[in-house]
């Protein structure tokens, strides 16, 4: 598959940040606030289009997560294909039942129980607090 037109696309659409290296995306988000640009044929996640342009395809069952943790990031350094658990792992510093390997998260709080998942309390209120805090400044601009 000749990549070189679906490069181009996304260098034209999006902005460096010269401060993280963040490519910035320059068009619209969808309702999930994810950025989106269109292949030609389909409306598609401007993450995962960028990551099969520069790095490859996208395994089946894999997800494309931001290792910036900047959702607006096309950057096909900052992203990177992952399975669905360690991509919940990371964005919510939880476990789903069937990962949990002991009683204590990686950054060592003690797991809770709750609706049938196991949660690290203090890792889910600091990722609140981060992620309505990045909320609180998109509003502002």
């Amino acid at each position: 598959m000749n990549t070189a037109p679906m490069r181009a696309y996304i260098e034209a659409r999006s902005i460096p940040e010269p401060n993280t290296g963040c490519w910035l995306w320059m068009l619209s988000l969808g309702s999930h606030q994810y950025p989106q640009g269109f292949n030609g044929t389909t409306v598609v996640l401007a993450h995962r289009f960028s990551y099969e342009a520069f790095v490859g395809a996208i395994p089946e069952n894999y997800e494309v997560d931001h290792k910036c943790k900047n959702r607006s990031c096309v950057n096909p350094d900052h992203l990177e294909a992952t399975t669905k658990i360690a991509n919940r792992r990371r964005q919510f510093g939880y476990f789903c039942e069937a990962d949990l390997q002991d009683d204590a998260c990686p950054k060592g709080h003690p797991y809770r129980r709750v609706s049938g998942k196991v949660v690290c309390n203090k890792c889910a209120l600091e990722h609140q607090k981060i992620y309505r805090a990045r909320d609180q400044g998109s509003k502002q601009i």
